[in-house]
């Protein structure tokens, strides 16, 4: 599992929004092309998110439960390209005007039938998990900013 936090100076029901708000991913993250949603009742979130990568433009469908101002949770009934499985949360608390967003991750790889020693094993769950964090910490901070700047 990795984990990353961020503070944000705004308003709960804002932040939440923010995230839970399919469309709006669209808007503050650059490397996301498209968004289809194929079904929000505001709790259930189905979509295909369209994000361009370094092979390419990759499709990832997701789902997701939406616990208003608490809690996102998402999976991907298929998971990226090279994963076995792909889940993760956002969390949000409110200390005094500020809201603290966690992002967290938990994953599989799908590792090929030859890498077989541990140390291959643990290499390449550690790059992976650089590469997620830094999505992550990177997503993050540009949520923070878009938020920041529409007070």
């Amino acid at each position: 599992m990795i984990a990353e936090t961020i503070f944000i100076e705004q308003t709960i029901d804002k932040v939440f929004d923010a995230f839970a708000n399919l469309s709006n991913w669209q808007k503050v993250l650059p490397d996301v092309l498209d968004v289809q949603t194929i079904y929000d009742d505001g709790y259930h979130q189905e979509f295909l998110m369209t994000v361009d990568r370094p092979n390419g433009a990759e499709t990832i469908r997701g789902i997701r439960f939406c616990c208003p101002n608490a809690r996102i949770e998402l999976f991907q009934p298929v998971p990226p390209p090279g994963f076995k499985s792909m889940t993760g949360c956002w969390t949000f608390e409110e200390h005094q005007g500020v809201v603290q967003v966690t992002a967290q991750r938990w994953f599989e790889l799908l590792l090929p039938d030859t890498t077989t020693k541990d140390e291959d094993k643990a290499t390449a769950y550690q790059d992976v998990e650089t590469k997620l964090r830094g999505y992550l910490h990177h997503n993050l901070g540009l949520f923070k900013a878009s938020l920041e700047g529409v007070r």
